[in-house]
């Protein structure tokens, strides 16, 4: 049964066990009950570590402080420090760089501990998914939600731009319904201000009154337009992150409701700018999943004139405004399709494929007679057909010569971008 499958997997754990993995076993067999009812964690932590372990207990008050400081310098929320140590083994070489520290990291100590906190959240949602644990993911998903809206500007709300492109001029009147929206889907919202009601259960409330310091989002824009780099260790680029992360979690669950709620929030916040052409592709594609053509049209059509789209995302909702502007939806074709780039030429390459599983990589016939991949066929097709000579490198090449060609640009001096030596 499911108990006894879980013991099995916990007993497998050697004694070297890291934090990371005690922590996944104990959350994983935190709930599990013996035969008399009582709670076997206590007991399944002896069994993991073995009858002879010594355990010494160390006071928490050095331990976080050796943790906020690792952190200050390292300033990696995963706690990563493998490249370091790879560097000073000489493993890895990194470039000569200069550390130009013009503005702090943090204002003050309460920024510092809500960047640190929202690690800790953003940690345990991906171990509690990773557990298959979706109600505990969930739950902080939502409350990290929460946190952003208070940072939101409703008139950057996706469905209230809708509601402005979609109006008949001077016939009503239109406003933002994002939170009205979020709290019909989350009970209690806003009405609760105590910082339980937000992460409830979760880690100790007391290190959380940290998390109740909101800066409005003209604030927070000025930030992101000013110092890109610092933004990044603040609540709110974290979360925005982390909710994410939720989309396609979400995604996963069918929960396509959810998903749009979550993008909505993202895209009203000034948070992660770069990612903002993935978030309007990603909305519109799961509101057309929502059998509302209509409405993902004019996402796209919106999201095509965010200044803050970069190119690739921006084809993205080029094809898919492609897709959706047909008569009687649009009479007119799009502007951007009077420059459409020339089509590039297709050839169809055919095989046999030897394997049918789900799954599995696709395996093709090749000349000589063995099972290779759907990229070694085609090197095959052009070395004897094209007379060519290539490689399967992915993308590796481009980054490469980008790398070396924009080499001086991106080791650049630049204010407050490196923050430690190698």
């Amino acid at each position: 049964g499911k108990k006894g499958n879980s013991l099995t997997r916990s007993n497998s754990i050697n004694n070297h066990i890291g934090r990371e993995q005690m922590l996944r076993t104990i959350l994983s067999n935190k709930n599990l009950k013996g035969m008399n009812g009582q709670l076997v964690l206590p007991k399944l932590i002896w069994k993991t570590l073995g009858k002879d372990t010594n355990l010494i207990r160390l006071s928490s008050i050095p331990l976080k402080i050796f943790d906020r400081i690792k952190k200050l310098y390292f300033l990696n929320e995963r706690d990563d420090h493998s490249l370091l140590i790879l560097s000073q083994m000489e493993k890895l070489t990194f470039p000569k760089y200069s550390i130009r520290k013009v503005n702090p990291i943090f204002a003050s100590r309460e920024d510092l501990l809500g960047w640190e906190q929202a690690t800790i959240l953003q940690n345990q949602f991906e171990i509690l998914r990773e557990l298959g644990d979706n109600e505990s993911a969930l739950s902080i998903l939502n409350s990290a939600a929460k946190w952003l809206l208070f940072v939101s500007k409703p008139k950057l709300d996706p469905f209230y731009l809708v509601k402005l492109e979609s109006k008949e001029e001077g016939k009503q009147k239109v406003e933002s319904t994002l939170r009205d929206d979020f709290k019909e889907k989350k009970l209690k919202f806003l009405e609760n201000n105590e910082i339980g009601a937000f992460f409830p259960h979760l880690v100790d409330q007391s290190e959380l009154e940290c998390l109740k310091e909101y800066k409005s989002y003209d604030q927070m824009k000025e930030l992101v337009d000013k110092k890109p780099y610092l933004a990044r260790f603040t609540i709110g680029w974290i979360f925005s992150r982390m909710v994410w992360y939720g989309v396609d979690f979400l995604e996963r669950l069918r929960n396509y409701e959810m998903a749009v709620l979550y993008l909505r929030i993202l895209l009203s916040t000034p948070f992660c700018p770069g990612r903002r052409g993935s978030w309007w592709n990603r909305l519109a594609l799961d509101v057309e999943h929502l059998k509302k053509k209509n409405t993902s049209l004019i996402l796209a059509e919106i999201g095509h004139k965010d200044k803050l789209v970069r190119t690739a995302s921006r084809q993205g909702l080029q094809k898919r405004i492609i897709k959706l502007a047909k008569p009687p939806r649009r009479l007119k074709i799009p502007q951007f399709l009077e420059s459409k780039l020339k089509e590039p030429e297709e050839i169809t390459i055919y095989g046999k494929l030897l394997n049918y599983s789900t799954g599995t990589k696709s395996k093709f016939l090749s000349i000589t007679g063995e099972a290779v991949t759907v990229e070694t066929f085609a090197l095959e097709y052009y070395a004897k057909e094209e007379d060519w000579t290539g490689i399967h490198s992915e993308n590796e090449i481009f980054k490469t010569l980008f790398g070396i060609l924009m080499w001086d640009v991106l080791f650049a001096p630049v204010d407050d971008v490196f923050q430690i030596t190698s």
